[in-house]
């Protein structure tokens, strides 16, 4: 199978196979295995922009108690920052110093329009929520040894 970077493609998983459409041709591939994955724990930064998606709006809803209607808010927010921060972490081009200034600036734009959606308490929650995964953002891109990626 080919690999683009930058390209996402939607898979349909079935019970013996997959189906996805990459650039106008659908192509069905049988499952060959499957395991149970453990646990995630925290939010997984290295994830396709999809899945970063899907665990951060859980991870938020779960950590900030979100009501429905301001979950309902906040998944906008958190598709368009999933959508920028996978551009920009798939840029092969981009230094890690780079990467990492341009997704505190998308995550920066996202927290100011996620202020006003949230209570006093949720603000605060997430401000610190955000130390601990800036924190661990500098260590994965950064702090790493070049050759690790």
């Amino acid at each position: 199978m080919e690999y683009s970077v930058g390209m996402n493609v939607v898979v349909t998983v079935g019970s013996k196979s997959i189906t996805f459409t990459k650039l106008g041709t659908t192509s069905e591939m049988p499952i060959l295995r499957r395991e149970d994955l453990p646990a995630k724990t925290g939010l997984d930064w290295s994830r396709a922009p999809g899945e970063y998606f899907s665990q951060k709006l859980e991870h938020l809803s779960e950590k900030l108690d979100l009501t429905s209607v301001q979950k309902a808010r906040v998944k906008p927010i958190l598709e368009q920052e999933a959508g920028e921060s996978g551009q920009i972490t798939a840029n092969p081009v981009l230094s890690r110093k780079d990467k990492l200034n341009k997704l505190e600036k998308i995550v920066r734009s996202s927290d100011a329009k996620l202020k006003p959606i949230l209570s006093t308490d949720q603000w605060q929650t997430l401000k610190n929520m955000r130390k601990a995964q800036w924190r661990e953002l500098r260590e994965s891109l950064v702090e790493r040894p070049k050759s690790q990626g």
